[in-house]
């Protein structure tokens, strides 16, 4: 038996006879808007929310007679077959204002329903199109009963959802575990059903995985019609019921695949044991041409070849599920945790360069997931994607295993900006000079230094708005031997912002007026390098615009307070992702240590610059900390500083 147990925190179990089957996620629904009605029907309500004013969602409230076991039994089964890159991803449940019973919180899937997709005449449909669905929507069906013991039972374009080019299979409403269904109640779209139901005045029948397979053979051809079956919207229902019972069945378009209407003449037999199952299913499709949708002479004669695939051989059933148990090992059919496993960084530039540009189609293809920042590196001594997700950590998340030839991993949290105030031990970035020792090696800064056009005697430090946040002073730690406090100041906090420009392009800085110091001529020389800074880049080669453009990575170094002086390579492109403080898409340069991190927490406002002198930006440290962080570039950050206090700050 079902039963839902509730936690103290945001989370509710299932127990399945008293034990833990399943931990699920608990929305809080005061975090939700409700943008507008997606469907609504006798049973249920969706409605597109949006989540904390960031993503989108769906919520699916139920409505009518439903008792509190329907309910958990849904929630159940919907929550066992995720994850599945063809099956609408459900993220947990919540209760809307003023109801008794949980509503699920689902993936929102912006192509709509593919019955609306197929009654639409202003999309092109071609062959290959049909064929790719009728193999997603298989493969939703092939994970259900073979992978998950679960029978749909509800099977139609209605209840098949369209998420960028990508079915997705939902509404478990109607679903059951093999062979624990006993209701005889005729329910479901009739074109659709498996008409052994309308013979219940006879004898029972009980949902089985045939039944799943007599609604795809309609689903199949309703691919290549693009009509309802039977216009059943306009005719008489009860007539159509026992046509169908007598064997009424659509004929097939003109023109299309010999094979695939072999194939779901086959699906929609009366018995069912004159049914394929559905590995036999996915073995035919496998066959099919995807570029000829013309009559075949290749295909399987009904007396022959048909008869022996689906029904006298074991051995091919055999082979279908040993081959299928090794792809599933080589690649999953959707990404696996992170885990305690350990990214290392890839020292490969041109592996490194492509992923890059995976990892930007990745993001444009899951960003509703969803995503805080898409990744690289080595696990397992093998390049990955690596997606970081901002959703609790253990949460049911619907990404494919493997992308572009590259596996994915999903690891839990959000990208932050981060830093640390005070350090065990401080080294040094540009120097400015100390007050008690001028020539110490212990003297540091935060960043590069600036004048202004309207003033030149006046000095401002550069560093991150985030690193002196809720103080006026940036403090210089030193140790007593110098002479120096542990809190003496070094500059005044003037000018800063934390946020996203108009473009949507990531900022986090601070001017900080100098007091207390003598600056050392030439200025701009990052310590234990023989580097001047001497001037910055004006722009970003590959803008928001032109993001195809591919590019070589270009060598950079940085001193920072905490890593001091390391090396990395950068694509002089954006680079997407999406704060947590800020819950929205921003952009800004990512950067990668070639044999570590390019820096840390502690190393956020440092420089970076290349061996020409020419500064790039500002580092900016992030939480979880990675073998990869970002710079906010520095022409940016100037023209933006320009803008909101009219003065032009120029490099030293």
């Amino acid at each position: 038996m079902l039963r839902i147990e509730e936690c103290h925190t945001n989370k509710i179990k299932i127990l399945l006879d008293d034990e833990v089957s399943q931990i699920i996620y608990y929305y809080d629904p005061q975090g939700f808007k409700i943008l507008d009605t997606i469907s609504s029907g006798s049973s249920a309500l969706v409605y597109n929310v949006c989540w904390r004013n960031t993503s989108k969602f769906a919520i699916k409230k139920f409505v009518g007679n439903f008792n509190k076991e329907t309910i958990i039994n849904e929630i159940y089964l919907t929550g066992m077959v995720n994850p599945h890159p063809n099956i609408i991803q459900f993220y947990g449940v919540t209760k809307l204002k003023d109801e008794i019973n949980y509503s699920l919180v689902l993936e929102y899937a912006e192509g709509g329903t593919l019955g609306k997709y197929l009654r639409d005449d202003t999309i092109t449909f071609k062959w290959e199109n049909q064929l790719k669905i009728a193999k997603e929507i298989s493969s939703a069906i092939l994970w259900l009963h073979i992978d998950k013991g679960i029978i749909h039972g509800d099977l139609h374009p209605n209840n098949i959802l369209i998420q960028k080019d990508t079915i997705k299979l939902a509404d478990f409403g109607r679903s059951c575990l093999k062979g624990l269904n006993s209701n005889t109640e005729v329910r479901g779209v009739i074109p659709y059903m498996d008409p052994k139901f309308f013979e219940t005045q006879i004898r029972s029948y009980g949902l089985t995985e045939k039944s799943d397979i007599y609604s795809l053979g309609v689903i199949f051809w309703e691919l290549t019609s693009r009509s309802s079956p039977f216009n059943y919207e306009r005719i008489d229902h009860s007539s159509l019921t026992l046509n169908i019972l007598n064997g009424l069945r659509e004929n097939p378009i003109p023109n299309t695949n010999t094979r695939f209407v072999e194939l779901y003449q086959k699906c929609w037999q009366h018995e069912q044991y004159n049914r394929p199952n559905i590995q036999q299913v996915i073995a035919e499709l496998d066959l099919i041409d995807p570029e000829n949708n013309e009559g075949s002479t290749s295909f399987f004669k009904k007396s022959e070849a048909v008869d022996d695939l689906y029904f006298s051989s074991n051995e091919i059933d055999e082979e279908i599920n040993s081959l299928k148990i090794v792809e599933n090992k080589k690649t999953p059919h959707v990404a696996e945790q992170l885990g305690d496993r350990k990214v290392l960084p890839i020292e490969d530039i041109k592996i490194l360069s492509e992923l890059e540009y995976v990892s930007d189609f990745f993001w444009d293809k899951y960003k509703e997931t969803p995503l805080s920042c898409v990744s690289s590196g080595r696990v397992d001594e093998k390049a990955v994607l690596v997606a970081l997700v901002c959703l609790p950590k253990g949460t049911q998340v619907n990404l494919p295993g493997e992308f572009e030839g590259y596996r994915v991993l999903i690891d839990y949290g959000e990208i932050e900006p981060a830093h640390r105030k005070r350090h065990d031990e401080l080294k040094p970035g540009i120097s400015i000079g100390n007050v008690i020792n001028p020539n110490s090696d212990q003297t540091f800064t935060l960043g590069p230094v600036f004048r202004t056009e309207q003033d030149e005697n006046k000095r401002y430090i550069l560093t991150v708005e985030h690193g002196v946040r809720n103080s006026n002073l940036v403090i210089q730690p030193g140790s007593s031997d110098q002479g120096m406090t542990p809190r003496d100041n070094c500059a005044e906090v003037m000018y800063t912002f934390y946020g996203v420009d108009e473009e949507g392009r990531f900022l986090d800085y601070a001017f900080c007026e100098i007091n207390k110091r003598e600056i050392s001529i030439p200025s701009n020389i990052p310590f234990g390098t023989e580097v001047i800074i001497k001037e910055h880049k004006q722009s970003v080669e590959n803008d928001p615009n032109n993001q195809k453009k591919k590019l070589d990575f270009i060598k950079v170094e940085k001193v920072g307070r905490t890593t001091f002086h390391t090396h990395g390579y950068v694509l002089d492109k954006w680079k997407y992702f999406r704060p947590k403080s800020l819950s929205r898409e921003a952009s800004a340069l990512f950067f990668y240590g070639n044999s570590g991190n390019f820096g840390t927490y502690g190393d956020s406002g440092s420089p970076v610059f290349d061996n020409i002198g020419r500064l790039w930006g500002i580092f900016q440290g992030v939480y979880p900390n990675s073998n990869q962080a970002f710079v906010i570039p520095i022409h940016v950050i100037l023209d933006h500083a320009e803008a909101r206090t009219g003065k032009r700050f120029i490099l030293v």
